[in-house]
């Protein structure tokens, strides 16, 4: 049911989810002048001769993927509207633990490392801008269960 909004809401959620692969969460500058980029799978240093990993993020990856996957089914889940306000829910939870995670790895970064200049990239709202799109599809869904309702009250 491409026609329904909150179908429109749960695929542009999917879009952001699939963004985060692609761009980095944050860009810093350690103490030796060196350009650290925190991306989904991991915080690197970028150097001349190549890029080295400095601390992997494998559980941002994992979550992230399920953010992506769980949009995806809910769209096809338009038969199962109780189903579908859970999965946006789920989602909506996976999103903020995606943000709190990213966070954490920064924090732990920022224990580490002497870092001078940080710079927050559009990817880090990305979550939160899924998560705000996966609330409006589950406004519209629940709007959508509450007017079947109506009608089977009226038969």
């Amino acid at each position: 049911m491409i026609q329904r909004v909150q179908t429109i809401y749960l695929l542009m959620a999917a879009v952001f989810s699939g963004l985060m692969f692609f761009f980095p969460f944050i860009e810093m500058v350690d103490s030796n002048q060196y350009l650290l980029q925190f991306n989904y799978n991991g915080i690197f240093r970028l150097e001349p001769d190549g890029n080295v990993l400095l601390q992997s993020a494998l559980p941002v990856t994992i979550i992230i993927s399920a953010t992506l996957v769980l949009s995806l089914v809910t769209i096809f889940l338009y038969k199962k509207r109780i189903l579908q306000m859970r999965l946006c829910i789920y989602n909506i939870l996976l999103l903020l633990g995606t943000m709190g995670l990213i966070y954490y790895y920064y924090s732990q970064l920022i224990d580490k490392l002497a870092i001078g200049e940080q710079a927050f990239r559009p990817a880090f709202i990305f979550p939160l801008a899924a998560a705000i799109l996966n609330f409006l599809a589950f406004r519209g869904i629940r709007r959508d269960e509450k007017l079947i309702r109506s009608y089977d009250r009226i038969r």
